[in-house]
């Protein structure tokens, strides 16, 4: 979904492999994805977003389930602005995120926006949000630079994450439902 718009109603991505690269299942650039219900399952990238990768645009998961992905980070979905002054955004309002694996760290979701030099400036941040409004993240959470979990409030819902989050510096959580720990420096 470069640029474009991505609605999923139902039906199945499965089985699917990026051997370099990001995004195993459905890789979105600049564009918006929306899943509706359906099912994105036992796909696998060697970098990040097992089943979705977003870069410079916004996921959002309404129904159906993301499960038995793999990544070295993110092994369902991977939250990622990668250039400075952009922004990408996961809203999460239903639907699940389970039985996902990663390598390294995230085997449900990683969060973050690119390790760019630090000028001081705000307009030089590459920011990555998590929008944590219903559905179920059943699986670990990495949270790295620029980074951040919140919410609209609870006019939709609130998202339970049963596993452990990991955070990092200049990451921050300010919403959800948390069953496992958080732990690092990130400010909660």
């Amino acid at each position: 979904a470069e640029g474009g718009n991505f609605i999923m109603t139902g039906g199945a991505i499965r089985g699917c492999f990026a051997r370099i690269g990001d995004g195993g299942g459905v890789y979105v650039f600049g564009g918006q994805f929306t899943m509706n219900g359906g099912t994105i399952a036992d796909c696998t990238v060697e970098h990040h977003g097992g089943g979705v990768y977003v870069d410079q645009g916004n996921f959002k998961l309404v129904n159906g389930e993301i499960r038995n992905c793999k990544a070295d980070f993110g092994g369902g979905v991977c939250v990622r602005a990668a250039r400075s002054g952009t922004e990408s955004i996961f809203e999460m309002t239903g639907g699940t995120v389970s039985d996902c694996t990663a390598k390294t760290k995230g085997s449900a979701l990683i969060i973050y926006g690119d390790m760019l030099e630090d000028t001081g400036s705000p307009l030089n941040e590459a920011v990555s949000t998590m929008y944590a409004d219903g559905g179920t993240v059943d699986g670990t959470v990495y949270i790295l630079k620029n980074g951040k979990i919140t919410g609209n409030g609870g006019i939709t819902g609130v998202t339970s994450f049963k596993k452990d989050i990991l955070t990092k510096e200049k990451s921050k959580i300010e919403y959800g439902l948390f069953y496992g720990s958080i732990t690092g420096n990130g400010t909660v």
